[in-house]
């Protein structure tokens, strides 16, 4: 699963902007970036990515592929 274009995915789905995200994440948008573009996220920062988005991991980890 590529996890950055899943973030985009949802943030789309909930008609969130990457600034709305970030700053309910208390990070900067170039942070964020990273995070989207990285191969290797932390699990705590995916469920708080998921807990801004307003949901489940499962949800998350639920793909619109396949």
């Amino acid at each position: 699963m590529n996890t950055g274009k899943r973030i985009r995915d949802l943030q789309i789905d909930y008609d969130i902007t990457s600034l709305q995200l970030a700053k309910s994440l208390g990070v900067t948008p170039q942070q964020l970036s990273r995070w989207r573009h990285s191969e290797d996220i932390k699990l705590s920062v995916l469920l708080n990515i998921c807990n801004a988005l307003g949901v489940r991991s499962s949800e998350f980890i639920g793909s619109k592929e396949g």
